[in-house]
């Protein structure tokens, strides 16, 4: 992606991206997006998405001793924080690592909570609709051309690559397509 689209979605989505100037030992972000411009709008989206996501709440029914006027024996608790660690393409397809932080910082409350399956199976919801955004992402990238944004096709004939005839043509100056009708 280039430097100034990458620029744009650090600046409007800077939690997903805390991890980009740290050592390659600990998050392969260092090296940026690395997938060509035509998944911008795809990727931003899911960043979007991802981040209006990790603001929500889970609500959590606190034990007996716990219970005040305040709280009516309940807490709202953000769900993790999550970042990005690799973000590329692989075999055609865009693909997304991350990891959720913060779960060590609710040691103190699970103490408090009146059943601590309660939040371990919110979080557990919660990190499977991200993994569902990142899969159906993933699906979207197969049918987007990675180089202009247009409506692509994922050819797996040698190298796999999701383009739009135009960009086929323009770059390797055939028509997969065509040759494959040819062969057969």
């Amino acid at each position: 992606m280039s430097p100034e689209l990458e620029k744009q979605l650090i600046e409007k989505y800077p939690i997903l991206f805390r991890d980009k100037d740290k050592s390659p030992k600990v998050s392969l972000m260092c090296f940026g997006c690395e997938f060509s411009n035509g998944w911008y709008k795809i990727f931003d989206d899911l960043c979007a998405y991802l981040t209006r996501l990790t603001k929500n709440e889970m609500f959590l029914r606190l034990k007996d001793e716990f219970k005040t006027d305040e709280n009516n024996g309940y807490i709202y608790v953000h769900y993790p924080a999550i970042s990005f660690t690799q973000v590329k393409e692989k075999y055609g397809t865009m693909r997304v690592y991350w990891i959720g932080n913060g779960m060590e910082n609710y040691d103190e409350l699970k103490e408090k909570l009146h059943d601590l399956n309660d939040l371990e199976t919110q979080v557990k919801r919660y990190y499977d609709r991200i993994e569902h955004a990142i899969d159906f992402t993933q699906f979207l990238s197969s049918k987007v051309c990675e180089e202009c944004g247009a409506p692509g096709k994922l050819y797996t004939n040698g190298w796999y690559m999701t383009k739009c005839k135009k960009c086929i043509v323009e770059h390797y100056g055939f028509d997969p397509d065509e040759d494959l009708e040819k062969e057969d």
